[in-house]
């Protein structure tokens, strides 16, 4: 299947495999003390992985790819984060607390927090960052949350030079005034659009903060050299103490099997095992000294039609490879067990998901019954890990399933 003849969506929570190096993060130079006076934790260390594709960009206001947020998380910091239950947590907000009208929300920032440049972060910085993400001129993804926010109408139209609900009471207070009650609104600003910039740096640089971003993050950004490596390094003074890590490199790989490749090569300290290898890395004497890791992971992978181009601009063609994708065939013959087959755009795990909600089995309607009758429904099935391409061999034998099914 070329190119253009892609769009079945591919959700999934995975149990992705992972060979790690057993020593991992090369040679640690500083160490930790427990009360023992014992070594504890060590210090120091470069940590090598891979991205399949370099980043679109490093500025988080406007990333929308996998790439960009894996590096960008590094980078950057917002009012709150996520905890692994994906709960909001204080970030740079150490508390807030909210009207019980539900339509102002008032944030606390912790002090002593500082850019990778040096200057300390303050409520202004918060005001100036969501005002961007609201610039009619190039909004960021976080428009559309963003607008239950007073004074975003009259913002985007161009009457107000600034938008009312965002406001610095002082220095180390940052409130936001809705215009009605919004229930995500907290969990939207965990997003990693929702990052706080240094605005001197941002309009200082211009398009190229994109290309060298200033955060606050736990590691600063050192280099970027396309197709080729990021390079970050530790933030000495990250509000959250010192990373363990004195450097992070990013290699970019063409493919999951150049990244197993270099694994092996002991140029990466991690990569996610290509399906189809599964079964000799359990069995083969060689691999055992590595780490083998198995992991749930929400992924999400999409394989795209080009609807402007026939058939695939006729729904019930693309209804008709949907019935035909036989997701329990693909979990138990080519991702080994590595996925669970989806019911639905969201995987366990993530909030919403649905357990009631079923999609139909292969069989049920044939792909030229599909093509004649039936209502539309969206499609669904297993798939990749969002930081890994599968494998070509993975794809083919993806591809060929459909055949089976007239």
């Amino acid at each position: 299947m070329g190119k253009p003849a892609r769009r079945v969506l591919y959700v999934c929570l995975w149990l992705c495999c992972y060979l790690l190096m057993q020593a991992s993060a090369s040679s640690a130079q500083g160490q930790r003390r427990g009360d023992d006076g014992q070594s504890a934790i060590k210090y120091g260390g470069i940590y090598r992985r891979a991205l399949t594709h370099d980043p679109t960009m490093l500025d988080p206001a406007f990333v929308a790819d996998i790439y960009s947020r894996t590096v960008v998380r590094q980078l950057f910091d917002g009012l709150v984060q996520y905890d692994a239950h994906l709960k909001p947590i204080p970030a740079i907000a150490e508390f807030w607390e909210t009207s019980r009208d539900g339509l102002t929300w008032t944030f606390t920032l912790r002090q002593g927090v500082k850019f990778h440049h040096g200057r300390e972060v303050t409520a202004q910085d918060f005001v100036y960052s969501f005002t961007r993400l609201l610039d009619p001129k190039r909004p960021g993804p976080l428009k559309d949350f963003l607008q239950h926010i007073q004074g975003t109408d009259d913002f985007l139209q161009g009457k107000t030079a600034s938008v009312s609900g965002l406001k610095a009471v002082d220095r180390y207070v940052f409130q936001i005034l809705l215009q009605e009650p919004y229930a995500p609104s907290l969990s939207v600003l965990g997003l990693g659009n929702a990052a706080v910039l240094p605005q001197e740096e941002v309009e200082r640089l211009g398009d190229g903060f994109a290309r060298a971003p200033v955060g606050t993050g736990p590691f600063k950004f050192v280099r970027w050299e396309p197709h080729k490596e990021i390079v970050l390094e530790a933030n000495e003074h990250y509000y959250d103490g010192r990373p363990f890590l004195d450097s992070i490199v990013f290699k970019i790989v063409e493919n999951v099997e150049e990244e197993f490749a270099q694994f092996l090569k002991g140029d990466l300290d991690e990569t996610i095992v290509p399906s189809e290898r599964t079964d000799e890395i359990l069995a083969d004497p060689q691999y055992q000294k590595y780490q083998f890791i198995r992991k749930p992971t929400l992924g999400l992978l999409f394989i795209a039609f080009n609807t402007r181009l026939k058939p695939f601009n006729d729904k019930r063609v693309r209804r008709a490879f949907n019935y035909a994708v036989d997701k329990e065939t693909i979990v138990r013959e080519i991702t080994k067990m590595g996925s669970i087959p989806a019911t639905g755009a969201l995987p366990p795990g993530m909030p919403g998901y649905d357990p009631d909600l079923h999609s139909p089995r292969p069989g049920s309607s044939s792909p030229k019954q599909a093509i004649r009758t039936g209502p539309g429904f969206r499609s669904c099935s297993s798939g990749r890990s969002p930081r890994q391409k599968a494998s070509k061999q993975s794809w083919r034998r993806i591809r060929n399933i459909w055949p089976r099914s007239g």
